[in-house]
């Protein structure tokens, strides 16, 4: 492997155990369950109290969503580019 390789898989590493102990997402359940170059896959289960009163997720619920995962790509992936 090269040693420019070797730095972003440590990029990216570093990244991942960052947002594996971000404690607002592991209280929300966001999971990564996909990361490659230029591309992050979260997912997180809506239980009933993160409904609002319509029945539909929260608004605040998927900006967080978006916003635990965006951070991993804005800071480590785009370098990858």
């Amino acid at each position: 492997m090269s040693p420019k390789r070797k730095t972003r898989n440590n990029e990216l590493s570093n990244g991942l155990a960052k947002l594996k102990s971000d404690r607002y997402a592991n209280f929300l359940g966001i999971q990564i369950t996909k990361i490659e170059r230029g591309y992050a896959q979260a997912n997180l289960t809506v239980a009933e109290p993160m409904l609002n009163f319509n029945g539909f997720a929260h608004g605040g619920l998927i900006f967080s969503l978006a916003d635990e995962h965006l951070l991993l790509l804005a800071t480590r992936l785009i370098r990858l580019q």
